[in-house]
């Protein structure tokens, strides 16, 4: 056989060995947020549907105290585990209890919806409303998140007197930006909302008090 020849039947043999077999062309993988968490989480208990929203929902009032400020939490599944007691509130010293009003997967308007019909029992010394971060996907757009967190902003101050706002904490499956954009949203609106004489606080650093 010519040396050419064998040769030629020797580089067949190896394109045949190196050929790998391809499947139907896949569609461009989508960039997915990390969807895991850094801590644990507590098994979540079962609590009663609100008549309002349908939601699960919950308000834990302490027991009155003439040597404590009362203070209400408002918000969403990030108050559920104060709510339930398993995070303690640590403070340097005992001259506040807390109140708990918890509704888990509410949109600002379900919140407005429950504070409207909330039966709280004496008037707090300060309600904490922490901004709705369930806006970032209820929402079409930031502005839309926007007015209807000015509405129950202003649902809280036609029915206490001294109100505050902490941000909502950052959510791993929406995109940083964007929340960013509502995040300013809210700021404006709290800006606006303190400009316009109502008894209203936006509070962003963790170690400012409304007290």
């Amino acid at each position: 056989m010519p040396r050419f020849t064998r040769r030629s039947q020797a580089a067949r043999r190896r394109e045949g060995e190196q050929q790998v077999e391809l499947g139907p062309p896949q569609p461009p993988r989508e960039e997915v947020a990390n969807r895991r968490g850094t801590g644990h989480r507590h098994r979540v208990r079962r609590w009663p549907r609100s008549a309002v929203t349908g939601l699960s929902h919950k308000l834990s009032i302490p027991p009155e105290s003439p040597n404590e400020k009362f203070v209400l939490l408002v918000g969403d599944s990030h108050l559920r585990a104060i709510a339930d007691g398993i995070v303690p509130i640590m403070l340097d010293k005992d001259s506040m209890s807390f109140g708990v009003m918890c509704t888990p997967g509410a949109s600002a308007a379900e919140l407005t919806a429950e504070l409207l019909h909330a039966d709280v029992p004496r008037t707090p010394d300060a309600v904490c409303l922490l901004a709705p971060s369930n806006n970032l996907t209820s929402s079409r757009t930031f502005e839309e998140a926007g007015a209807s967190f000015a509405n129950l902003v202003a649902c809280a101050c036609s029915r206490w007197p001294k109100v505050c706002v902490v941000d909502f904490p950052p959510r791993l499956t929406v995109d940083p930006v964007y929340q960013d954009v509502v995040r300013q949203e809210f700021r404006r609106v709290a800006a606006r909302l303190g400009t316009l004489g109502k008894n209203f606080k936006c509070n962003v650093a963790k170690d400012r008090n409304p007290l």
